[in-house]
């Protein structure tokens, strides 16, 4: 049988910046291990959920192994039992890859997940730690994500030479592939990894698809937009990112070949 416990409400104010972007929350370990900080913020998240909100909610836990993991683990556990989350799926030490996660919510059918993740950024005492929220994973027509991502290769191997120099909004393509990873331990070569579009100023757009069953497929589009105007680098990241994104819209036509209006799936 389960042990009883007690829920202690416990006052707070609210901290600066935690407002989270595309990619979560990131910040310095030590700005999440000032008292109460990350409390607030998945106390905030667990608020956040959609209706019927997170009682009785089925979440993902785990995140990259990098500093202040665990500690965070502990925390999620503690503050989702007091708001009657019904089940916890955690990463054994609290490690999960955010692949793995996202496969393990659609897997288990859970609420979302909590993914304990600053991606390529350096972590350690010193450096970073992220916290970040994924719902459910939704899918998209096969047949029309399919169709889509054919024409988008046809675009960049047989009309490559039209692509490039053409301007999309002010966003001028430079190169396009659909380009190929090389391994470097057994120099195996793995193509067909994403239809990429470079702009003349660093940007870039990458289109993937996966999960091309008979019941639906994913859609990826990653968006990386270059800007050497300092005072963007602390804007919000959608807004900031906006055009860009629009241009990918633009040129996948993803939705008239898919039917979404937005994503299901932010990171």
């Amino acid at each position: 049988m389960l042990g009883s416990f007690t829920t202690s409400t416990v006052a707070t104010t609210p901290f600066e910046g935690q407002k989270p972007g595309t990619s979560g929350l990131r910040k310095r370990v030590k700005v999440f291990q000032q008292p109460r900080y990350t409390e607030n913020f998945v106390q905030a998240t667990l608020q956040a959920i959609p209706s019927p909100g997170a009682a009785g909610s089925v979440l993902v836990v785990g995140g990259d192994g990098r500093f202040f993991g665990q500690e965070a683990v502990q925390i999620i556990i503690r503050i989702a039992a007091a708001n009657k989350v019904a089940k916890l799926i955690i990463g054994q030490n609290g490690i999960l890859s955010t692949p793995a996660a996202s496969n393990l919510i659609r897997k288990r059918k859970a609420t979302g997940g909590i993914l304990l993740t600053a991606s390529h950024n350096p972590g350690g005492p010193e450096n970073d730690f992220g916290i970040k929220y994924n719902v459910s994973n939704g899918e998209v027509d096969s047949d029309g994500a399919n169709r889509m991502i054919a024409v988008l290769r046809e675009m960049v191997s047989t009309g490559k030479s039209k692509a490039v120099g053409t301007d999309f909004d002010g966003f001028v393509i430079a190169d396009c592939d659909d380009f190929a990873y090389t391994d470097p331990v057994d120099g195996s070569v793995s193509t067909k990894q994403g239809v990429r579009f470079v702009f003349t100023d660093g940007s870039r757009i990458i289109f993937r698809l996966s999960g091309t069953g008979s019941h639906g497929a994913t859609v990826r589009l990653y968006v990386e937009k270059y800007t050497s105007n300092e005072s963007l680098f602390e804007a919000d990241t959608q807004a900031g990112m906006k055009d860009l994104i629009d241009v990918a819209l633009k040129i996948s036509k993803l939705k008239e070949f898919t039917g979404r209006d937005e994503p299901t799936v932010i990171t």
